[in-house]
């Protein structure tokens, strides 16, 4: 089976986009049973990855990897996004 797009996780992000505002960062944050937590990423440009996969739905493309170890590699760079502008 080819992958493709996933109407909930289209949903999920269409509802963190609305309630942001424009230069807001926003991320999708995942549970699945029994794997893990896992993170959507819209601008993956500003963050380093280790293992991810590339999610193009109605919304373009982010990138998705495991929520504990993104927030790891990219602290500084997700504190200094959220601070004052």
């Amino acid at each position: 089976m080819l992958p493709g797009t996933c109407a909930l996780l289209d949903d999920w992000i269409s509802q963190a986009k609305t309630a942001s505002d424009p230069d807001d960062q926003w991320f999708v944050a995942i549970k699945i049973t029994r794997k893990g937590w896992f993170i959507a990423v819209p601008d993956p440009s500003s963050y380093v990855f280790g293992n991810h996969c590339t999610y193009t739905g109605t919304h373009g493309q982010c990138r998705i990897t495991e929520l504990s170890s993104f927030f790891k590699a990219n602290r500084d760079t997700v504190l200094q996004k959220a601070g004052p502008k």
